[in-house]
């Protein structure tokens, strides 16, 4: 398939998508998708194993978000979807293996809560932020082709939790919030692939993130109200993945998770600010191309 072929492929998709009046959010995936496959095409790409390889693909997910209070009570929930783009790296040499991979992602959530007196809100949240690990994967394969491995690594997460200006049932104004986080993992697990032949690969992964560090800096829009730093104390999150490649196509269903137990109390301008205990659920799908080199 040489370039011409694509770029008609291409526009003639487009002008489809655009004439049956999509949301133009649809239209810019779709689009993206086009010229994910399309460029694999350009260049060229082996579907055989190699010891080697990257993968650049799109991700939808399925996002929560909730805090807790004394005695568990839920004083926040926030769901709605995020999108983003992915890639990874990875590389196997008999039992020695690596793999790096980064994200970025992107959404709109809704938020139902609490302000600091209890009264009852909604808003909107937007997210915008990335992900990254390094992963060690000494691995082992039987004759029938077979690879069982373990993971061990270190991960991060770095983003933007910004709360909407919204009003209560009366009317009052409660004025939004940044809240910048990052924080620090480091990772432990296992995994497997099994060849199925002519049918692809099936893999698996699981595992667990133990805590190093955690940070949210947050920004309030209210007049005489101060920027202050929250250390939430991390607990043990859970992973999951499980996916299936066929030559050069790789699809993959995730759970995330990301566990934050209450901050200290600080103290500022006469008020007393905490972080309440956190956890976010994250599950989702993505797809990507397989580059073998």
């Amino acid at each position: 398939m040489d370039w011409r072929t694509v770029k008609h492929v291409w526009m003639y998709g487009a002008f489809l998508v655009k004439q049956s009046r999509l949301p133009d959010s649809i239209w810019l995936w779709l689009s993206l998708l086009s010229i994910l496959f399309s460029g694999p095409a350009l260049a060229g790409s082996h579907p055989e194993p190699a010891a080697l390889q990257a993968n650049l693909g799109l991700r939808v997910q399925h996002f929560k978000w909730a805090e807790y209070g004394a005695g568990g009570i839920q004083l926040v929930e926030e769901t709605g979807l995020l999108y983003g783009i992915k890639q990874e790296l990875a590389y196997r040499n008999g039992i020695f293996g690596w793999r790096q991979g980064a994200a970025f992602f992107y959404g709109e959530v809704d938020y139902e809560g609490y302000t600091w007196t209890l009264l009852p809100i909604q808003t909107d949240v937007t997210y915008i932020g990335g992900t990254g690990f390094f992963d060690l994967e000494p691995g082992y394969e039987w004759p029938s082709g077979l690879l069982i491995k373990g993971i061990l690594g270190l991960g991060g997460r770095l983003w933007l939790r910004d709360l909407d200006d919204t009003r209560t049932e009366l009317g009052t104004r409660v004025g939004g919030v940044e809240e910048w986080w990052w924080t620090l993992c480091g990772r432990a697990g296992a995994g497997a692939v099994y060849p199925m032949k002519e049918f692809g690969r099936f893999f698996l992964t699981a595992g667990i993130k133990w805590p190093i560090y955690t940070r949210n800096e947050a920004i309030f829009f209210v007049q005489g109200s101060p920027d202050i730093d929250l250390e939430p104390e991390p607990d043990i999150s859970p992973f999951a993945h499980i996916g299936w490649r066929w030559r050069q196509i790789k699809f993959r269903i995730f759970y995330e998770s990301l566990r934050f137990k209450a901050s200290d109390r600080v103290g500022s301008g006469g008020d007393e600010f905490y972080q309440p205990e956190s956890e976010a659920d994250m599950i989702g799908a993505d797809m990507s191309w397989t580059f073998c080199f």
